[in-house]
């Protein structure tokens, strides 16, 4: 655990923040994200979290993923893919995060990404694409206040091909 924000640590996903995490899941299925997870699935997702740093796919990359946690509570999540793939390098890049619903606009996004980032370099990387929607100004403005340069257009192969944006943030 690692303090990396306004009061938010780093943490590996846990059973013990379980039910934080179903309050936060119900928030994302009112928003019809992430309905693939049911709250009985829950413990053997976080437990598919943790595997992620040792794929047994060859379609996948090492994955470490991180909670953010505040006071006890789940606000978000961030993931550090440790290289990319082609797959990944068309859509999806080294790090994905994403707030809670009820605890946007406080930070968090920021605080995710800023937070990560050192454990990328820790892996060697001297550089990390990020994409997002091109309609998805938040992630705009938290990708480029972390460091993030503009890298072009891209197509979001999750979404139909819906514009999107790549960035590079350096290690500085």
């Amino acid at each position: 655990m690692e303090e990396v924000g306004p009061g938010l640590a780093l943490h590996s996903p846990s059973l013990a923040l379980l039910p934080s995490f179903r309050a936060a899941l119900t928030e994302y299925h009112a928003e019809g994200r992430h309905l693939e997870l049911t709250p009985e699935l829950l413990p053997e997702y976080i437990a598919s979290l943790m595997e992620r740093i040792h794929p047994t796919s060859p379609e996948r990359v090492p994955e470490t993923v991180f909670w953010g946690v505040v006071r006890g509570e789940y606000v978000g999540r961030v993931s550090l893919r440790h290289h990319l793939n082609e797959r990944l390098d068309a859509w999806g890049g080294h790090i994905g995060y994403e707030a809670r619903p009820s605890r946007r606009r406080r930070g968090y996004g920021h605080a995710l990404l800023a937070g990560v980032l050192p454990y990328a370099w820790a892996l060697g990387l001297t550089r990390v694409l990020l994409h997002c929607d091109e309609t998805n100004l938040a992630s705009i403005r938290i990708i480029e206040g972390t460091g993030g340069v503009f890298a072009g257009s891209r197509s979001n192969l999750e979404r139909e091909g819906a514009p999107g944006r790549a960035y590079w943030t350096e290690r500085g």
